[in-house]
């Protein structure tokens, strides 16, 4: 595998974040990260999304047939909150998150101009977000330093599903990889069967596709170390069309 290099990136949530974890009885809950998939298209500005027509029906969940990141080839880790002393992940509290109602009374109904209007009945419910101004942790990485190069601190991008905006609050310097056999990795999405690959864990999220796990993995990683922070991340994770 050719020279990959690697940055720290601090992002600020300049909005309330919803990332739906759980919605019964129209009591949406909200996870406390963003997806490595949410973060590529937030963070370049969905500049490699390909278009297509959507058939709402049929349309299947594929983000490398919807994105070429061939062409812009940088990839992120999953993005986690982490706490006002930046020591561990946030852990939601009246300090950080809050629920708030709503109550709809007419709306359409979500699609691509073919919608049927909902009748007039009410929609409502509780909506937990993690509140404006917390820092969220992710790490970019990608064979080309120019890339690594182009982001600035300052700089504001719309992501998430539900359009949050995050400005970058701090970037770490650029470092160099190294590949290795084993290492502490950073949080990753990681499938059920991956789980048989490390020593100890913590999962930090399950959804229906993945697990959110950090912890000591066995296999192959890339990684570098700093003063400020060690990375290490699966080979096996990083998308072919960034391995060269």
């Amino acid at each position: 595998m050719k020279m990959m290099y690697c940055r720290k990136f601090k992002l600020r949530n300049c909005g309330r974040f919803l990332h739906v974890s759980s919605d019964f009885g129209s009591k949406y809950k909200t996870h406390t990260f963003l997806t490595s998939e949410a973060l590529y298209a937030g963070l370049t500005r969905e500049r490699t999304r390909k278009p297509k027509f959507v058939d709402v029906k049929s349309d299947k969940y594929d983000f490398f047939s919807t994105y070429d990141v061939g062409s812009y080839p940088i990839w992120f880790t999953p993005g986690l909150f982490i706490d006002d002393d930046e020591k561990q992940y946030l852990k939601k509290t009246g300090e950080n998150s809050d629920t708030n109602t709503f109550n709809v009374l007419d709306e359409d109904y979500p699609g691509t101009g073919a919608g049927k209007k909902r009748k007039s009945s009410p929609t409502y419910g509780s909506m937990e977000t993690v509140l404006p101004g917390k820092t969220l942790v992710t790490y970019g990485f990608s064979m080309d330093k120019s890339i690594m190069e182009s982001y600035k601190t300052s700089s504001v991008y719309i992501m998430g599903k539900k359009r949050t905006m995050f400005q970058i609050k701090e970037l770490s310097p650029i470092f160099e990889c190294q590949q290795l056999d084993q290492g502490r990795i950073v949080p990753a999405q990681i499938t059920q069967d991956d789980i048989k690959d490390f020593t100890e864990y913590t999962v930090h999220a399950i959804t229906m596709r993945y697990l959110l796990v950090s912890g000591f993995h066995t296999k192959s990683v890339i990684g570098c170390h700093s003063d400020d922070f060690d990375f290490f991340y699966p080979i096996h994770l990083i998308p072919k069309v960034l391995k060269g």
